[in-house]
């Protein structure tokens, strides 16, 4: 087996890892952590982008909604699939971890109620998935996956145009523009969640080359984008640029109290971290409904085969 100084060593020489046998264990625990994360977040959007269908879409928009959800389940597919090769079994994890186990962004388990909701959902919450994408994708040692991530970041840069032109459209109307406004109110907190809590002082999958990126920096990249287009359509947003911090400072304690059956966030009440990872891991209203569609057809299959 390779060991830290020459992985380490080939790293600091710019070159990519291509089999298993080239990794060490921490680096191989980094990077299957990483794939689950993005795994998971890949795959637990289709549910959300199914509840749409509830809600209703209209007729012009249903053969893009239902590409943006066939995008999401090959990005998923590639995700799990080098989870594989890394020795994971898939079945169980997709069809057999409990919901409390599962690591994709909060943001996803919350219902969406009406058509400004969908649009938010896609103009704001679709750039931060692709965000996380490109982190990897310009930057990832694991060649695989980089080479996979190529045709993974041009289908997000469709779901982020998809967004726009959906929010563009509401909000060319005072009736669209307050109902973009009020979905913005609860959602824009919950995808500065997604990029995680602040970045460590030593991060071991940046010096691994996983990542390019740190949370913190991933944030800022989404604020850069999120408060210009916001305000080009009217929207406001908690946060304000800084002139001599040069950077974007949001107006509100990160992280605050949530309450989600309200969908309402209490900006009095600032939480700490751990209490944030607890509402993390109990998952949110729809998790177990969305959990239970995707083991429906799993359990019928084997309960037919006898297993």
């Amino acid at each position: 087996m390779v060991t830290e100084k020459q992985l380490k060593a080939r790293l600091a020489r710019g070159e990519l890892i291509e089999r298993p046998e080239e990794m060490t264990d921490e680096y191989r625990f980094e990077l299957k952590r990483m794939l689950l994360i993005a795994g998971d977040t890949e795959f637990r959007s289709v549910p959300l982008l199914h509840s749409y269908f509830r809600v209703g879409v209209p007729q012009r928009y249903v053969k893009p909604v239902l590409a943006v959800g066939q995008d999401e389940l090959g990005h998923a597919h590639i995700d799990y699939r080098l989870l594989e090769d890394l020795g994971e079994d898939i079945d169980s994890l997709i069809f057999e971890r409990e919901k409390s186990d599962w690591v994709y962004p909060y943001f996803f388990d919350m219902p969406i109620e009406d058509w400004p909701e969908i649009a938010v959902a896609e103009g704001l919450g679709e750039f931060a998935g692709g965000l996380l994408v490109r982190n990897i994708l310009h930057h990832c040692s694991y060649a695989p996956w980089r080479r996979a991530l190529v045709k993974v970041d041009i289908e997000e840069n469709f779901h982020v145009k998809f967004g726009q032109a959906l929010m563009t459209e509401l909000a060319a109307t005072p009736e669209g523009l307050e109902g973009l406004q009020r979905a913005v109110d609860w959602m824009f907190p919950l995808l500065v969640e997604f990029f995680g809590p602040p970045a460590k002082a030593v991060d071991v999958q940046i010096e691994y080359r996983l990542k390019g990126g740190s949370t913190d920096d991933m944030r800022q990249a989404y604020f850069a984008y999120a408060a210009p287009f916001a305000q080009s359509l009217g929207l406001k947003l908690p946060l304000h640029y800084d002139d001599q911090r040069k950077e974007y400072v949001l107006d509100f304690p990160f992280p605050c109290a949530f309450d989600p059956a309200k969908k309402r966030w209490d900006f009095t009440k600032p939480e700490e971290w751990r209490e944030v990872f607890a509402r993390w891991k109990m998952r949110g209203p729809m998790a177990e409904e969305q959990l239970q569609q995707i083991r429906q057809g799993w359990r019928s299959r084997r309960a037919r085969a006898g297993q």
